[in-house]
């Protein structure tokens, strides 16, 4: 025999006969595994789950929060305006009657007797 057909009577063929070809049912056992693993990744889910709803919560009450304080900054905003704006009339009001009483014209804008 030469070298190379050495090797090649030399290579095992598989060994299927020592075993089943087919495979075994799961013990009981590892049956329970199974059932302890996927109560786990169950559990995990469920938690994961529960604290995206918690976050979702938290992000709620601070944009509600948030909202709220700009409501009540914009009705002080308004609230300084109006009162501004009254300011601003009754000036008005007090300069016409000081002209008025200066000039000697009355309200209606006839001269004074």
């Amino acid at each position: 025999m030469t070298k190379l057909s050495r090797r090649f009577t030399q290579v095992q063929s598989p060994q299927f006969a020592r075993g089943s070809v087919f495979p075994t049912q799961p013990s009981v056992q590892q049956l329970q595994e199974q059932d302890k693993y996927k109560a786990f990744l169950r559990l995990q889910m469920d938690e994961k789950q529960r604290l995206k709803a918690e976050e979702r919560e938290r992000q709620r009450l601070e944009e509600e929060k948030e909202e709220k304080r700009l409501s009540e900054q914009r009705a002080r905003i308004q609230q300084e305006f109006e009162e501004e704006q009254e300011r601003k009339r009754r000036k008005e009001q007090e300069v016409r009657v000081q002209l008025i009483q200066t000039s000697g014209i009355d309200s209606i804008g006839r001269p004074g007797g």
